[in-house]
């Protein structure tokens, strides 16, 4: 059976459940960090990269001050871990706006290219791989 522990008070209630949260902060804010950096290896990529070191370090940020009010219950460690989280949401908030975004640009950029270039759309269309399909026989029968 799952028991769940009673806390009587509220603050206890609050300091327990940041306890619970804070590991995770700090998991999320790694794997953020990590993912922007793989990504910031292209310059393309970097697009996407550092708004997701920016993200990761803000929920870093959150899970730092959200250790400080866990030592500490005051309030205004709360206020700052709460702040940096607000960020984080609008960090992420834009990375997925861009990722919207970068795929049309990308494809409006190249639909205009292949118009304004016509030599660019005969290369691209002579490269596409043509499919040979075999020409198949009745045996036996007449056609």
């Amino acid at each position: 059976m799952n028991q769940e522990i009673i806390i009587p008070n509220k603050e206890d209630r609050v300091y327990y459940q940041v306890q619970k949260l804070n590991p995770w902060l700090y998991f999320q804010a790694t794997l953020y960090l990590l993912v922007g950096g793989l990504y910031s290896i292209t310059i393309i990529g970097a697009v996407i990269g550092i708004p997701f070191i920016i993200a990761g370090l803000g929920l870093w940020n959150s899970a730092k001050e959200f250790k400080n009010y866990a030592e500490s219950k005051n309030i205004i460690n709360l206020e700052a871990a709460l702040e940096e989280q607000r960020r984080f949401f609008g960090t992420l908030g834009w990375i997925i706006i861009i990722t919207f975004i970068l795929p049309l640009l990308l494809a409006l950029s190249l639909m205009l290219a292949m118009f304004f270039s016509p030599d660019l759309s005969k290369e691209l269309n002579d490269n596409i791989p043509k499919i040979q399909i075999p020409h198949q026989t009745n045996k036996g029968r007449e056609v």
